[in-house]
């Protein structure tokens, strides 16, 4: 299958460039529509222009487009097909039809799944995923919904792709991109696009992506995607969590320490070089530094401006389109400027200064060692080494040799020789949490747990050590804690099926007996043949009148 890389400037310049492909005045306004995800009315134009015009390639064209848009790949194919016999030497039309062509056959074993304000589609070997995605984009529709008083009258729709090939293929994105910029979901097309956390060694947290990602579709369709990417990238990332956490808390140790170093160094990633997107920048650490900043930025507009006055500036954007047609880069970030000095009083070239010397008087504190997730993608039998992974240089060998005496029950020994490596990286997750195993296996319980605590303040995505709590107030009968660990577990990797395992155990003997069978069956979809979730089935078909 062809690598979308091959095809994305094409499809730019299809979808919203300087210099349009179609020609006559109805195309133009029904294209202006399509690029701002007024997908119907573009439809609607684009149907009122084929009775008008039935021979012109153009009308077919955009036809197939809004049909693609809406996520019908069969019509879509249909009518880029037929305005390609049209024009049978265009080959960019070719390209299209490929395109076109190629998303379909991917998303055609796709299953779909209906909410109240969402359509859901993904393969079989993702369908464990439906109840929670949709659980959690409905908390996040509501939400954001009250935050940017704006809900989509549409059901939106949400792909979960199967295999890294399919989301870099429909996304546009490349393998590279992922691991650098942690792009594992995208918004684009007028649908939010997703790779299934089984594709990644570590997992990922798969529901705050799909809530940022919402977050993005809302601002497109607040703003008909005439918005600042700094802008758009700060609201997303700060609100990511909303719809599971009470109180936003979006400067995780990762992002504090790299606008702490930031600020020592005199360093800034300024908003014209994010303008192409946060995947464009060089390095994962220029990735984290960049979304730092921009929300650091709508941190600062929430707190001196407020969130009205946010929401005043997005609508604004609304109304700006330009000439029919006109999606001049250099014109729109003249525009942005204009708006954003006359909502705030401050050009946005000022407005990083300021935030600079905010960021200077911040009084952040660094913590060495602390690491940042891994977007590696999993590969056939690929054999798993955290240490490699996350541990420096400096730390590695002591870790290596703490877990060699941790293996002969020379735990003692091994709490030493994982001191030392915290010496090095006090803050490294993975170091706190062999500690803690370390702790938990002396018998020293309450050291345990703590050190179980540290790992998560540093790296609060790491789902093995949610295991390890969960599996530590188990055995206590502390089961509502037990629980609430497993769930984080879940929302990160939940192709573990030990974590459904004991989720079910748990909602067992708190008597919810379905959501008990429910998890019962998933554990049993992923890990075939387990004598005891086998056997809690059948004693609970057996209670069954």
């Amino acid at each position: 299958m062809r690598r979308i890389g091959e095809i994305s400037l094409f499809f730019y310049v299809l979808l919203g460039a300087e210099t349009l492909l179609y020609a006559g005045d109805k195309i133009l306004q029904g294209e202006t529509n399509l690029n701002r995800w007024q997908v119907e009315k573009a439809m609607e134009i684009a149907q009122e222009a084929l009775v008008e015009e039935p021979d012109k390639a153009e009308t077919f064209r955009l036809l197939g487009l809004s049909y693609f848009y809406k996520g019908d790949y069969g019509k879509a194919l249909e009518y880029v097909q037929t305005a390609c016999e049209i024009e049978p030497g265009n080959e960019e039309a070719k390209k299209l039809v490929s395109f076109v062509k190629g998303t379909k056959e991917l998303t055609d074993d796709f299953h779909s799944y209906l909410s109240e304000h969402f359509l859901l589609r993904l393969a079989d070997k993702d369908t464990i995923l439906v109840d929670y995605t949709l659980g959690a984009l409905e908390k996040a529709y509501q939400e954001i919904g009250k935050a940017f008083g704006y809900l989509p009258e549409e059901k939106v729709l949400v792909e979960i792709y199967p295999t890294s090939e399919g989301f870099t293929y429909a996304s546009s994105l490349s393998q590279k991109q992922i691991e650098i910029s942690g792009a594992i979901g995208i918004c684009k097309f007028n649908r939010i696009m997703v790779i299934s956390p089984r594709c990644l060694v570590y997992g990922y947290r798969w529901l705050d992506a799909l809530c940022h990602e919402f977050i993005h579709y809302t601002i497109a369709k607040i703003t008909g995607l005439n918005v600042p990417l700094w802008l758009n990238e700060g609201i997303a990332k700060y609100h990511e969590t909303v719809w599971r956490v009470g109180e936003l808390n979006y400067l995780l140790p990762l992002y504090r320490d790299s606008l702490y170093r930031a600020s020592r160094q005199g360093r800034w990633i300024s908003f014209q070089e994010m303008c192409r997107g946060m995947p464009s920048l060089g390095s994962r650490e220029d990735v984290i530094l960049a979304f730092a900043e921009v929300s650091w930025a709508v941190d600062y507009l929430l707190r001196y401006f407020g969130r009205e006055k946010l929401v005043g500036f997005l609508n604004k954007l609304a109304w700006y389109t330009g000439k029919e047609g006109e999606l001049n880069r250099g014109k729109l970030e003249e525009k942005w400027d204009e708006e954003f000095l006359q909502f705030f009083g401050i050009g946005q070239v000022e407005f990083q200064k300021i935030l600079g010397k905010f960021l200077e008087g911040a009084n952040l504190e660094e913590t060495s060692g602390i690491v940042s997730d891994s977007f590696k993608l999993r590969e056939q039998g690929e054999e798993l080494d955290e240490v490699e992974e996350y541990v420096g240089m400096g730390a590695r060998g002591h870790v290596r040799l703490g877990d060699i005496y941790r293996q002969r029950g020379r735990y003692d020994v091994a709490i030493i020789e994982y001191g030392k490596g915290l010496k090095n990286e006090p803050g490294n997750h993975i170091i706190l949490n062999k500690m803690g195993k370390a702790y938990i296996a002396l018998g020293k319980i309450e050291n345990g747990e703590e050190f179980f605590k540290k790992s998560l303040q540093s790296n609060p995505n790491y789902a093995q050590t949610y295991n390890e709590l969960a599996g530590l107030y188990f055995a206590q009968d502390r089961f509502q804690l037990a629980l609430e660990n497993y769930e984080e577990s879940n929302q990160i990797n939940p192709f573990n099926p030990l974590i459904h395992k004991y989720m079910g155990l748990i909602y067992w003997r708190l008597g919810e007996e379905i959501k008990a069978e429910k998890e019962w069956r998933i554990a049993q979809t992923l890990l075939p043949g387990d004598i005891e979730v086998d056997s809690w089935l059948n004693q609970m078909e057996r209670k069954e009148p």
